[in-house]
């Protein structure tokens, strides 16, 4: 059987934390290829216009990047899991998208933090809603333990 080639797209939030555990525990396979992905907002990790932006975008590329040291830690905790890691500067939505066709992914698995209620008001979409639409794959969207169903059994 062919290795699956899982897309884990992550981000510096604990949803996103939540997910890289979630999918370990209940997704991903032992001879899996995992890519993890973070994406830099445009200025922020790969380049930048300006000192001020230079210097958020450092902050910004800094945690980012230890946080993705992190998940790709655990995801090492099991040798037969292949890991990769790619860094990507721009729009999240569209990166996402876009190297999940590159790498012609199995799946697509990501974080939610879920939509506020402003977002839901004035119909803002939101990453993980564009990425279900958009990606050529299918996309599992990891809810964070507070939004489940709590009559569930």
């Amino acid at each position: 059987m062919a290795k699956r080639s899982v897309l884990l797209a992550i981000d510096k939030s604990k949803e996103a934390a939540y997910a890289v555990d979630w999918a370990l525990e209940n997704l991903i396979r032992p001879d899996d290829q995992v890519t993890l992905l973070y994406v830099a907002k445009s200025g922020g990790l790969l380049r930048s216009s300006s000192s001020k932006k230079a210097a958020e975008g450092a902050a910004e590329g800094k945690s980012g990047l230890d946080f993705l040291d992190e998940a790709e830690n655990k995801l090492r905790q099991n040798e037969a899991i292949e890991v990769h890691r790619m860094v990507r500067n721009g729009d999240a939505r569209a990166e996402i998208v876009a190297a999940a066709e590159e790498m012609n992914a199995s799946m697509l698995i990501m974080g939610s933090r879920g939509a506020t209620l402003l977002k839901k008001a004035h119909l803002i979409g939101s990453v993980s809603d564009y990425c279900t639409v958009n990606a050529p794959c299918p996309v599992t969207v990891v809810k964070p333990k507070a939004y489940k169903n709590k009559d569930a059994a």
